[in-house]
């Protein structure tokens, strides 16, 4: 039995508030032309018989949701058309991942599901926030360029003059290691991804990485041709060292990112308040929810509908609660409130999991925009009573409570008039 990366069968159980957070559509990995980019720096790991494995290629995979796009067997060029497959015509169905299990081989036409990484079961809680802040600061989710430009402003790579051996005296700027003395070439894509690869391997499946970082034996140049956006039969004329270099220094830098920011949306405080115009429902949540978000807040009592409403048409305070007034409440004690439908996220970090189990098909993570599917519950929601707990609460200079308090008054003001009624009462019957 193959096993990878992996914790099954957790559940997301916060107090009285559920949540299973899944994208109802499923994705593929096409027949033809199945990477975005595939390196040639290929590293060794362990495998399932603990034997070391040689030239394992790390590479960006596409993943659509059309079954029709996926099923076509046509090759196409990428030297006219770039890394689009020229029949999808919207980019919302064309999705990027890196691999998240090295023990199990990909299999395309396979279906994945999608789901949010902090919903998932198969990433281990431990290492969440650290795929996300790779992810979400790496190629191809952002430019080559803009990640470049980071490793270059966190130093950790920096641009060297070098002699130009195709122009007489004249010198070239080259984008390295430090550690690189006589460096012949700039870092590339290849070296992005292999080392972008290498560092979630590093979280995702640590038993089987022979070691963490790119050793000169481990590595094979020219096992297979790079293409990013355009196809370049142009293999890295780098010597192993200076590769070696410049991957290990980006990894180290990979390892440093961590993102903690939500991702699911949660029910952070949720409360029923009594006023004079009937219950008013009180929700908040762990972030706002973005506008393209289709997302529905349902009321109970004892299971019966008793207000319905769009989050988006609701009231949002000044303090970040959804304000549903006028609910119609008889029952205090039974009151439940839903939330569902899709939650979109821009640039969302996302698991694809196999849909017919664990070992179908190798797990993929990526980052991506689109709907997250929302199913929160909250029972038997807290019932607050303002004015009467307002009228309960202590008096600072009596320690008395304000109702024993004015209770008191009252009591007090109600025998001085019989008293003083009385003192009339006697007088009358003197005269």
């Amino acid at each position: 039995m193959k096993k990878g990366l992996l914790k099954l069968g957790s559940v997301i159980l916060l107090s009285s508030f559920m949540s299973m957070n899944l994208d109802a559509a499923e994705f593929y990995i096409p027949l033809r032309n199945t990477y975005y980019q595939r390196s040639q720096h290929t590293y060794s790991y362990k495998g399932t018989d603990g034997k070391v494995k040689n030239n394992y290629a790390p590479a960006i995979y596409t993943l659509l949701s059309d079954k029709e796009d996926v099923d076509r067997d046509d090759r196409w060029d990428f030297r006219e058309y770039g890394y689009k497959v020229p029949w999808v015509n919207n980019d919302e169905d064309y999705h990027l991942a890196y691999c998240a299990d090295l023990l199990i081989d990909i299999m395309e036409q396979e279906p994945y599901q999608r789901i949010n990484i902090n919903s998932s079961s198969q990433i281990s809680s431990e290492i969440k926030s650290k795929i996300i802040g790779i992810l979400k600061n790496s190629y191809p989710y952002i430019s080559s360029e803009e990640m470049l430009n980071n490793l270059v402003r966190d130093g950790v790579l920096v641009y060297k003059e070098i002699n130009d051996t195709e122009s007489d005296g004249q010198t070239k700027s080259i984008l390295t290691s430090p550690k690189n003395e006589s460096p012949t070439t700039s870092v590339t894509t290849d070296e992005l991804v292999s080392a972008i690869q290498l560092a979630i391997m590093h979280y995702t499946n640590p038993d089987s990485i022979v070691d963490d970082y790119y050793k000169t034996s481990q590595l094979q140049t020219k096992t297979v041709l790079s293409y990013a956006g355009l196809w370049e039969n142009v293999y890295k004329t780098g010597t192993y060292t200076e590769v070696e270099n410049n991957i290990n220094d980006i990894i180290n830098y990979l390892f440093t990112l961590e993102d903690k920011s939500p991702e699911d949306l949660e029910i952070n405080d949720i409360y029923v308040n009594k006023e004079a115009d009937g219950y008013t429902l009180y929700v908040k949540l762990n972030r706002l929810v973005e506008e393209k978000s289709n997302i529905d807040l349902y009321v109970y009592e004892d299971n019966n509908l008793v207000k319905e409403n769009k989050l988006s048409n609701i009231n949002l305070s000044s303090d970040g609660y959804y304000v549903l007034p006028k609910l119609d409440i008889e029952n205090e004690n039974n009151v439940n409130v839903s939330i569902k439908g899709n939650d979109y996220i821009t640039n969302g970090v996302y698991v694809y999991e196999a849909t017919n189990g664990i070992e179908a098909t190798q797990t993929l993570v990526g980052l991506d925009s689109g709907n997250n599917g929302v199913d929160l519950m909250a029972n038997k929601v807290k019932i607050n009573h303002p004015k009467l707990e307002e009228n309960i609460e202590e008096n600072p200079k009596t320690g008395l409570s304000n109702m024993t308090y004015y209770f008191g008054i009252g009591i007090i003001l109600c025998a001085s008039i019989v008293i003083i009624m009385l003192k009339k009462k006697n007088i009358l019957n003197k005269i």
